[in-house]
């Protein structure tokens, strides 16, 4: 996603929270209850103010297309935020990758499982885990690596783990393919006294 789309979504959804917290919190101060506990300078309606004039939404009532329309509006706007909510709540993980070939593409977890098989073979790497996430035109590998205590991980990350990179970037070229690559060194067991 562009740095501007995410900028834009993100204030969308900063004014639109905002709106809704400030005509919540406007219908609440309304409340006797609330606002005889409010700070004197808050500005809250007078006890029976509405905010839509009765008569105005009798006649509004009466017509019969306004019931189906509003129900319709409801039903639109809820549909629309449970997509968007569930596109938000994706875990970011794509499950194919196109290659540079028309029709071809590769599956995501295939790509980690052949990086962390290759990562596995390397001096010193015990463990390897890698998980593909990011979009199909962006991925990024998280890598995970446990070292054993005796490996140094700055002389192995450096020349090794970034010749399995250009490996997996060759293959996904000309896709940019970004690494995240995080170390643990597994310590040996303490020597026991006999």
């Amino acid at each position: 996603m562009s740095a501007a789309r995410s900028t834009g979504r993100r204030v969308g959804l900063a004014v639109a929270g905002g709106l809704l917290v400030a005509g919540g919190a406007a219908a609440l101060a309304g409340e006797p209850a609330v606002a005889g506990r409010l700070p004197a300078g808050v500005p809250t309606f007078a006890s029976g103010t509405t905010w839509v004039d009765p008569a105005a939404l009798d006649a509004w009532r009466d017509a019969g297309w306004w019931t189906a329309a509003v129900l319709a509006v409801l039903t639109v706007t809820a549909l629309l935020s449970a997509v968007l909510l569930v596109r938000q709540a994706r875990t970011g993980t794509p499950r194919r990758l196109p290659l540079r070939h028309a029709g071809a593409d590769l599956a995501a977890r295939a790509l980690g499982d052949a990086v962390g098989e290759r990562l596995r073979t390397l001096p010193g790497v015990v463990r390897a885990r890698v998980r593909v996430t990011g979009r199909p035109a962006d991925p990024v590998l998280r890598i995970a690596l446990t070292l054993a205590d005796t490996a140094r991980p700055a002389e192995l990350v450096a020349p090794h783990v970034d010749m399995v990179l250009a490996e997996a970037r060759a293959f996904l070229a000309p896709r940019p393919v970004r690494a995240e690559v995080r170390c643990r060194v597994r310590r040996g067991t303490p020597p026991r006294a006999r």
